[in-house]
């Protein structure tokens, strides 16, 4: 079921979840190592796990890795890095990232308080920027959706940049969601969940067929 919209299906953590993800069209898949996350998998899991992987783009999610812990995981056959951080975060930490994985790899997942301008010096560090939405104690898995209008904003400005909206995604609104932000990549965890870590396929089915009526008008 390819669609137009790039969508990348994170939190994943089973063989089935990944095979069903990638069937139905899924661009990226998302891997997260935070483990604070109820939707983390650790290094040990992903290891037994990436032999059955199929060939859609892996993504690694992490919150603020250390520089050693990032040269870890270039190596692990992840195409990309996404990296969440306060919007405060020391610029410096960011070009180090950006130097490791280069920016046409990182993508960069800055947490946005509503109505603060989006930081024009993180624009020449990364090719993609996701925008998830703002929780003044968590890191994405919030289950809300955000500022569409704003991410648009953002989009239409930059328009050379990929960006992904996440946020509170699922069946049900992702039309809306899609009309109003223009999004060409969208990012989906726990809108299509059973519990946290594992995916609800009735429910990543609809999320896809959904996309994909929303295309054809």
């Amino acid at each position: 079921m390819k669609t137009k919209v790039k969508v990348k299906v994170c939190g994943l953590t089973n063989r089935e979840d990944v095979e069903l993800a990638a069937d139905l069209g899924a661009r990226f898949l998302g891997f997260i190592f935070y483990e604070k996350s109820p939707r983390s998998i650790d290094r040990e899991s992903f290891r037994r796990l990436r032999p059955h992987l199929p060939s859609a783009e892996r993504v690694y999610v992490q919150v603020r890795p250390d520089p050693e812990e990032l040269r870890m995981a270039r190596g692990a056959g992840f195409a990309f890095f996404q990296l969440h951080f306060p919007i405060d975060e020391d610029l410096r930490v960011i070009e180090e990232w950006a130097e490791i994985v280069s920016p046409k790899r990182l993508w960069l997942a800055p947490r946005i308080p509503p109505g603060t301008a989006f930081r024009q010096e993180w624009l020449s560090l990364a090719d993609t920027f996701l925008i998830d939405t703002f929780d003044k104690d968590r890191f994405g898995g919030t289950g809300q959706t955000g500022d569409w209008k704003q991410y648009r904003e953002w989009t239409e400005s930059w328009p050379d940049k990929l960006w992904i909206l996440a946020g509170g995604l699922n069946p049900r609104n992702i039309q809306e969601a899609l009309k109003v932000s223009n999004a060409p990549a969208v990012d989906v965890n726990s809108g299509i969940e059973a519990e946290p870590g594992k995916k609800d396929p009735v429910l990543m089915r609809a999320f896809f067929r959904k996309i994909a009526q929303a295309e054809a008008g």
